[in-house]
């Protein structure tokens, strides 16, 4: 395995692009979450029946993105469409990719799941529910012959993606990399799944504030779609090329809760062990992180469990260390999360920002992280971005502004 860092050379982000329930564009979708935004909505497009199967009253609501989609046409499923506008986007903050020769230019597009609607038609191309439908087409979009890759972390999916990208500069495989995650989980069928798991929030007449992580009274998450994509390359060669770092990939790592296929730690032992077995390999104190984007699915396991995990780590400065959850605003957008997320977390660092907690009112005593409903100026340095998934998955990064 190679070192998850050298000082000498880091591994940045010169480019992001996003595409989320709040916005077609990641400008677009920061104003709305420094606003305080929500998307929930009940859902009328996009399928046959969106009320709860056996009934003809109860609604489905979710987080679909902004209709319409601009410059969408050449792409082909709903995962390809959001992979595309969030790829583009990246690759244009970035400068383009002309610098790197095809050969060292490499993909890395997860999601959680692939693309369910296809099936609710006559016809489809089998090639359309492959899962790495999405990593193959911006591959071939953009003339990524280094590799192309595909990681399937169910929630964490997203910064699982960013990192395997990352690994393929620190192994020499690639000079740069589009990383990033997709998911489109609007379907009937999975949100059948998801309210009967008992983890859909009750959305009652006001879709738009369902989802409220860590409040007193949260019920769970709403569906979302969308997607985020990352420029990643050698700060030399940016620098070399006039690109502009964004954010400095400090590293991360991946871990495993075995409590149980949708079950959590709600000790928060297991995922305070993986944090910090991880900032060990980086050589990094719990100290020296100063903000946090957390998963924050607003169910009382998930909620419970970051927030002990916080607490045993840092104690008496858990109060003082400004931390975010954005599902409030986006809804849980699957294996998309967690890059929206980290596309958010990037955001903050540039911006000297902590955005708010959506729909916030009453934050649970038990979950003593420093929140906040309303954005916050507060110009942080190092962000610890959290990501957990049904399956025991979990992935954790550590970004720098720099």
């Amino acid at each position: 395995m190679p070192p998850e860092h050298s000082s000498d050379d880091d591994i940045v982000v010169t480019g992001v692009g996003l595409v989320s329930p709040l916005g077609n564009t990641l400008p677009q979708s920061w104003d709305a979450l420094i606003a305080g935004k929500g998307s929930g909505r009940w859902l009328t497009d996009r399928a046959a029946n969106w009320h709860f199967p056996g009934s003809e009253t109860e609604r489905f609501a979710g987080c679909p993105v902004h209709q319409p989609m601009p410059g969408n046409a050449d792409f082909g499923s709903r995962l390809v469409q959001l992979a595309g506008i969030a790829a583009r986007e990246a690759v244009g903050s970035a400068g383009g990719l002309d610098a790197y020769p095809t050969h060292r230019r490499a993909c890395c597009i997860g999601t959680s799941k692939t693309d369910l609607a296809p099936l609710d038609q006559a016809e489809f191309s089998m090639s359309i529910l492959w899962p790495s439908h999405a990593a193959a087409e911006i591959a071939a979009r953009f003339q990524c012959e280094a590799a192309s890759l595909c990681p399937v972390a169910a929630c964490a999916t997203g910064v699982v993606s960013l990192l395997s990208g990352a690994d393929q500069i620190r192994y020499g495989t690639a000079d740069v990399v589009i990383a990033g995650s997709v998911d489109a989980s609007l379907h009937p069928a999975l949100l059948s799944s998801y309210r009967r798991l008992g983890v859909m929030a009750r959305p009652g007449n006001r879709p738009e504030q369902a989802c409220r992580p860590f409040d007193q009274h949260r019920s769970g998450f709403l569906v979302g779609e969308g997607g985020a994509a990352f420029v990643l390359e050698r700060a030399s060669a940016a620098v070399q090329r006039g690109a502009r770092p964004l954010a400095i990939l400090r590293g991360g790592g991946f871990g495993c809760d075995p409590s149980g296929m949708t079950l959590v730690d709600e000790s928060g032992q297991h995922l305070a062990a993986f944090i910090e077995r991880m900032l060990d390999r980086l050589q990094l104190r719990i100290g020296g992180i100063d903000s946090i984007c957390l998963h924050g699915t607003a169910t009382r396991p998930n909620d419970l469990a970051e927030a002990r995990a916080l607490q045993r780590l840092l104690g008496s400065r858990l109060g003082d260390v400004p931390a975010f959850a954005t599902k409030g605003a986006t809804g849980h957008l699957m294996g998309a999360a967690g890059a929206v997320e980290t596309a958010f977390a990037v955001q903050s660092l540039q911006a000297g920002v902590i955005p708010p907690t959506t729909n916030l009112q009453i934050q649970d005593r038990e979950c003593g992280v420093r929140l906040s409903s309303q954005s916050v100026h507060a110009t942080c340095r190092r962000m610890l971005k959290l990501s957990l998934g049904f399956g025991g998955h979990i992935a954790a990064a550590v970004l720098e502004r720099p």
